[in-house]
This record gives structure tokens, sequence and C-alpha cells, in this order.
């Protein structure tokens, strides 16, 4: 093997290596009912899989950054931030609302399937608005 096979073998092998240990390394809060907070810095957001536990993949449900997350068994709420105008976004994810990753044609049935359980982005009124004409009991700071 000359030196420049060895080295390109060893480049592959640390960042193959550097790669695994970083997305091990993520941190990955279980929200339930398929819904998981992956927390990133500035791209952390909200993800849902049909499995039980998270495994490197999702679709992504509420857009990155994420700024805080509050859930109990039937829902999800959730802000986010436009990092260019610092407006703050509200959102309410229904949990008890199962998703069948299998019942889209096209993307934008896909799109549909998704968001039907999920109300936002909404501003900061009528979010506790919603919260309250709903009886959800969660609050974000």
């Amino acid at each position: 093997m000359n030196v420049r096979n060895f080295t390109l073998l060893y480049l592959f092998f640390l960042c193959t290596t550097y790669a695994c240990n970083f997305i091990s390394s993520l941190e990955v809060r279980d929200l339930g009912g398929g819904y998981f907070l992956t927390l990133d810095g500035i791209n952390a957001s909200v993800l849902y899989t049909e499995k039980d536990t998270y495994r490197g993949t999702g679709i992504r449900i509420i857009k990155p950054p994420v700024t805080e997350v509050k859930h109990n068994n039937n829902y999800i709420i959730a802000s986010s931030m436009n990092l260019k105008t610092r407006e703050k976004f509200f959102w309410i994810i229904h949990k008890t609302i199962k998703i069948n990753l299998n019942d889209f044609h096209d993307q934008k049935s896909y799109d549909s399937l998704l968001m039907s359980n999920v109300t936002g982005p909404l501003d900061s009124l009528n979010f506790l608005l919603y919260l309250n004409e709903k009886g959800i009991d969660l609050r974000l700071k």
C-alpha cells in the first residue's frame, strides 16, 4: 500500500469514527408518541418517527431552532424562533392523533398528513387562547 492510499484510508477511518461519536453524542429527549426533541444548539428541532426509539432519523415537524418544549400524555407545546427577525412562534402537537406514514401518495398529501395534528405557528396571544380554550394544562416560560 502506498503512502497516498494509506493516508486516504486513515482519513476515512478518522472521519467515520468522529461522525459516529458526533451522532451518539447528540442529546435526544423522548417526548412520547414517536416525537423526539433533538438538542443541537440552533439546530434543535422536534422530529417524528414511527419507531418508539430515536435511531438518528426522523421527519422534522418543528423547524429549528426550537427554544422550549413541554409535554404530557396528550400534547407537546413548543416555541421556535426566526433567527433573522427574532420573532417567536408557538406550536401545539396533538400526540393522540396517530400518523401512518404509509397513507401518503404525493408530497402534498404527505405534508398534509404530517401537519394534521399540529397547530401553529401561532403568536403568543393566539397560543395562550388556544391552550385555555382546549384546557391544555401546559405552559412555557
